[in-house]
Parts: structure tokens; sequence; C-alpha cells
């Protein structure tokens, strides 16, 4: 297996509201599961940001079904590099949204305290992930 690690993000189409949020979750977490894949998503108002490892082809498909998903726009691939470990070998799919915790690392990572990925880089990204 060729362990490949997926940084991307995309602009939210709006607010979405906490059971949206969940059956999105639990979606990703079983397909993740079956698929062997790990991550974690970061959720603002205004922007996703994902980390996924697993299989190279696995993921491919993986990120072509969240590229569908109409919740969110204007997706951006920041890295799609192999790696010889995961950053996040627990988690099916975790899930952050600390507004406090957002807005100190957005401040560490990309000088802003809103959260914006698209002003961070493929590694800032991942140490904001982690």
């Amino acid at each position: 297996m060729h362990l490949t690690r997926l940084i991307s993000y995309s602009e939210s189409r709006g607010p979405m509201d906490r059971k949206t949020l969940q059956q999105i979750l639990v979606s990703a977490r079983d397909h993740n599961m079956r698929d062997e894949i790990t991550g974690i998503l970061c959720y603002s108002e205004k922007y996703y940001l994902q980390v996924l490892e697993g299989a190279r082809e696995l993921l491919s498909r993986t990120f072509q079904r969240i590229a569908a998903n109409e919740t969110h726009q204007n997706l951006v691939i920041v890295s799609c590099m192999p790696t010889d470990e995961r950053a996040f070998p627990n988690w099916w799919m975790a899930y952050v949204n600390d507004a406090d915790s957002v807005a100190e690392l957005s401040i560490k990572y990309s000088g802003s305290s809103d959260f914006r990925p698209d002003l961070m880089t493929a590694n800032s990204l991942l140490l904001f992930a982690k």
C-alpha cells in the first residue's frame, strides 16, 4: 500500500446545522473505516479543512465523493504526497470546531484570527489540524 496524505480546503456554501454536520461525520466515518482512511475535518462557517490519509486509490475515490458534496465550493488541493506514517492513526474522521482553539491556532499559523486555510502552507495546515 502506498500511504498518501491529502490536505485540502474548501469554502462553505453557508452555515450548516448540527444535524447535517453529524450526518456528514457519520457517513465519513463509515466510509473511512471501510477503506482504512484516517483524518480530520475542521469546519468554520466559511471554510472546511480536511486532512485524509490512506491508500492512494481509495483516497482518490474518497476525495471524488467529497468533491461532489454540495455543502461546499471552490475545493483546493493543497498537498497530496506519500507519507511514511499517519498523523491521525486513531481517527476515522476526527472533528474540530472549538472557536477559541481555532482562533488561537489561526493566529499562530496564518497571522489572522479568522480561520483562513487559504493563507496557510500545507505544513501549517497539517500542524493546525494536529
